[in-house]
C-alpha cells in the first residue's frame, strides 16, 4: 500500500470537524496536524483523534514538515490568503466552498498553485451523489435530448442563532452572502451539468434577519449549452429546510 496522504486542517469548526472525521476513516489518509485560534477546540479534537501536532497559528502549521496537504476550513474571507500561503509553502490545498469571495482572488489562488506545482482542490462533494451522477451520465449520453429549461430551488431555514453564533456569518466582507454559503454547491452542479453561464440577472433582499447579506434571492440564467434557467434561494423557510432541487425540462 502507498504511504498515507498526510493532512493538516486549519479551522476546527463544524466543517473542520467533519474533515477530520472523514480523513480519519480513510485508510489512505491521515490527519497529522490541526490549527485553530481556539485552544479548547484543538485540545478536544487532539484527544479524540490522538493527533500529535496542534498549533494556534497558521504559520506553525505551514512549517510542519509532516503535512503534505492543507485543508482550509476557515471563514470565507480567509480562503484566498491562506491558500496562497499554503501553495508558497509547497503544500497541496483543499479549500472548503466557496473558493473565494471574488473572481480576482480565485484567479490568484490558481496562479499560486500552478507556480508552486501543487494541487488546488475545491470541495464540491455533491457531484458524487448518486442521483447527480445518474443525471450527468444521462445528459452526457444525450438521453434527455436538448435541455430547454432548468429550475434550481434552495429553500432552507437558518435561525437567527445561526448568524449570532459567529462573528463572521451574515457579514458581507467575511461571508459574502447566502449565494456563497447555501447556494454554492447547487451553482457548481448547474455549471457541471449545463455549461458556463452566458448571461445572468437577479434580485436579492434581506427580509427576515438582522444581517448585512441577503436571505432571499432570484436569478435568471442563460447557459452556453442553450438552456435557460432560474435559481431561487432563501434562508427564510419556517423552522426546517424545505427543498433543495434541480428540475430539468428536456427534449
Amino acid at each position: 500500500m502507498a504511504d498515507k496522504v498526510k493532512f493538516g486542517i486549519v479551522g476546527i469548526g463544524n466543517i473542520g470537524k467533519r474533515h477530520i472525521a472523514v480523513i480519519d476513516s480513510d485508510p489512505n489518509a491521515e490527519v497529522v496536524a490541526l490549527c485553530d485560534i481556539d485552544k479548547d477546540k484543538l485540545r478536544t479534537q487532539q484527544t479524540l483523534y490522538n493527533i500529535s501536532n496542534c498549533y494556534d497559528t497558521y504559520e506553525e502549521l505551514l512549517n510542519c514538515s509532516d503535512v503534505e496537504a492543507i485543508n482550509i476550513c476557515t471563514p470565507h474571507h480567509l480562503h484566498c490568503d491562506m491558500a496562497i500561503k499554503a501553495a508558497n509553502a509547497g503544500k497541496h490545498i483543499v479549500v472548503e466552498k466557496p473558493m473565494a469571495l471574488t473572481v480576482e482572488d480565485g484567479k490568484k489562488m490558481i496562479v499560486a498553485a500552478n507556480k508552486n506545482n501543487v494541487h488546488l482542490i475545491i470541495v464540491k462533494q455533491n457531484r458524487y451523489n448518486l442521483p447527480v451522477q445518474m443525471v450527468k451520465r444521462a445528459i452526457d449520453a444525450n438521453n434527455l435530448g436538448r435541455i430547454f429549461m432548468v429550475e434550481c430551488n434552495i429553500l432552507w431555514n437558518r435561525h437567527d442563532d445561526y448568524y449570532l453564533d459567529s462573528d463572521w456569518r451574515g457579514q458581507k466582507a467575511t461571508e459574502g452572502g447566502a449565494l456563497y454559503t447555501q447556494a454554492s454547491h447547487f451553482i457548481d452542479l448547474l455549471l457541471w451539468l449545463f455549461g458556463d453561464i452566458k448571461t445572468s440577472s437577479g434580485v436579492i433582499s434581506c427580509k427576515n434577519h438582522d444581517i448585512e447579506i441577503e436571505d432571499c434571492g432570484n436569478a435568471l440564467l442563460q447557459f452556453t449549452s442553450g438552456a435557460q434557467g432560474s435559481l431561487n434561494w432563501t434562508t427564510n423557510v419556517y423552522n426546517h429546510n424545505y427543498e433543495g432541487s434541480i428540475t430539468i425540462i428536456g427534449e
